[in-house]
């Protein structure tokens, strides 16, 4: 079975976020090899790891990275550059987070 990084919309802000639960926030899954193409990329995105107690840059590769606000554009024009139709559906899904000023969670694998 391909490893796969979570990516999904927090619908009711909770202080942490450290059990893994993709079906609670209706996930779509992204191949670990696409990931690791864009994944460099990210390390100046302003993050928070588990919580929102807890700042960092990037994607937590392997646990939880919560993305929201202006972090969430730049994921956006990162993934747009790639030019990869296997991202439309995040793509997609960071617009719906924009636009409801949502906070997007990735499970890392």
């Amino acid at each position: 079975m391909p490893l796969s990084h979570e990516f999904g919309i927090i619908e009711i802000e909770e202080r942490e976020y450290l059990d893994y639960n993709p079906s609670k926030y209706k996930c779509i899954s992204i191949d670990d090899e696409l990931v690791i193409k864009f994944v460099d990329k990210c390390d100046g995105l302003k993050t928070f790891y588990n919580s929102y107690d807890r700042p960092g840059l990037g994607l937590a590769y392997y646990g939880n990275t919560l993305i929201k606000g202006q972090s969430l554009t730049e994921l956006k024009e990162i993934l747009i550059e790639m030019n990869k139709s296997c991202l439309l559906e995040l793509i997609k899904l960071i617009d719906d987070a924009i636009k409801r000023n949502k906070t997007i969670i990735h499970y890392g694998i």
